[in-house]
């Protein structure tokens, strides 16, 4: 398998931390100053929130895998040969392509659940932050706009000054 297919698999797998950022803009229009991070600190909330939604949808669908015998049960082995990781001599590039295209359905399900999933608990940060429940609130870089945009009652209009320092230099 060349390395182009890996990196698209592996893309296709963080594809639920992408979408988590995705949901947790989404509920509001303007700002993107929610959680302040690096490239580096996105990644890794990616790669985090990636995992804890594979090993989640891993869990279910090995439970519903021993539970209802039409379901097949994911092969961590194909996954592995697919990456090119451990045990991907094992596998041919024809064997492994037939796998994946017998179960192509179920793969479709599987990454269309997990990214689903993904937007659904960024979404669902996203409203609890705007909503300032619990905590989540200290996720915002400029968590006082929220208070002032709650004052807002009956279309009455806010009214902001902003104090700065213009100086003109020669």
């Amino acid at each position: 398998m060349s390395l182009a297919w890996t990196t698209v698999v592996l893309l296709i797998l963080l594809l639920p931390g992408f979408l988590f950022f995705v949901g947790l803009y989404s509920p509001e229009r303007i700002s993107r100053d929610k959680v302040q991070d690096s490239a580096l600190g996105r990644l890794a909330g990616v790669v985090l929130i990636s995992f804890l939604t594979h090993s989640l949808g891993f869990g279910i669908s090995s439970f519903l895998c021993e539970q209802v015998r039409t379901i097949p049960c994911i092969s961590m082995q194909y996954v592995f040969a697919a990456l090119q990781l451990v045990g991907a001599k094992k596998y041919s590039l024809a064997h492994l392509g037939s796998v994946f295209d017998s179960n192509l359905h179920w793969i479709f399900l599987y990454v269309i659940s997990t990214a689903g999933l993904g937007y659904a608990a960024g979404w669902t940060a996203g409203q609890l932050i705007l909503q300032g429940w619990l905590w989540f609130r200290t996720f915002a870089r400029h968590g006082w706009i929220y208070d002032v945009a709650g004052a807002h009652k009956d279309g009455e209009l806010i009214h902001a000054y902003v104090l700065t320092n213009i100086q003109r230099v020669d």
